[in-house]
């Protein structure tokens, strides 16, 4: 997906419109740049972001495999 979005806005309108366009609940979303996790209140300028940066979005798992609780 590409967005455009000023510097000063905060990302949470970019994360917003992941979410909607992937159908999937904001709250069930991770957005990292450079390994480092975003929070919805930052905005570009405070990350320092460059033109064409790439955010990565991962859906957060909970839980594991019943392999891995046996006695």
């Amino acid at each position: 997906m590409y967005f455009r979005i000023r510097k000063e806005v905060e990302l949470r309108l970019m994360m917003e419109a992941v979410s909607v366009k992937l159908g999937v609940e904001m709250s069930a979303l991770r957005f990292h740049f450079d390994e480092k996790r975003i929070k919805a209140n930052q905005t570009p300028n405070e990350l320092e972001l460059e033109d064409e940066f790439v955010i990565d979005v991962f859906v957060f798992q909970l839980g594991g495999c019943s392999f891995c609780h046996r006695r």
